[in-house]
């Protein structure tokens, strides 16, 4: 029994550690992409809402901005590895201003410009979870501890 649970909660363990190094790969990618582009701003010019099942929905959310005189037009969608869509978790609406980074370079490629806070939380969720199974597996092989027998003397009249 002691080692299905060991087992059980090793695989938990590796499933929190692959986890926890996908996010921070992701968050680090971001960071890395950030490096030499760009701050800037641009305009939500469409939000579309797809609800693509009974409790869930897409949004796919177009931006306007304008670099070196030339108005670019697309989707806020980062253009990294990272490929997490501009607009989740958050909810922006037609003419709301949105922070991005254009690459010098290429300003059609853009990253969003606020930190992946999904994958932070994630990252965070992760780890708290990842330090709870472990201790519970510490807790599991640790030998009981020793009790001190205590002798109680009654006292005769």
């Amino acid at each position: 029994m002691k080692l299905k649970v060991t087992i059980c909660f090793f695989l938990l363990l590796l499933l929190f550690a692959v986890i926890i190094v996908l996010m921070i790969s992701s968050i680090s990618q971001y960071v890395e992409m950030k490096e030499g582009m760009v701050e800037y701003e641009a305009v939500v010019t469409e939000v579309q809402v797809d609800h693509g099942g009974k409790y869930s929905s897409n949004r796919n959310i177009f931006i306007s901005y304008t670099v070196g005189g030339k108005e670019y037009e697309r989707e806020l969608v980062s253009d990294t590895a990272v490929s997490v869509s501009g607009g989740f978790m958050r909810h922006y609406r037609k003419g709301d201003v949105v922070k991005i980074c254009y690459n010098p370079q290429d300003p059609s490629e853009i990253l969003e410009g606020r930190a992946p806070v999904a994958q932070i939380c994630i990252l965070v969720f992760a780890c708290v979870v990842f330090l709870f199974f472990l201790g519970l597996l510490v807790l599991l092989w640790l030998p009981p501890p020793k009790r001190k027998r205590v002798h109680m003397h009654r006292k005769r009249k």
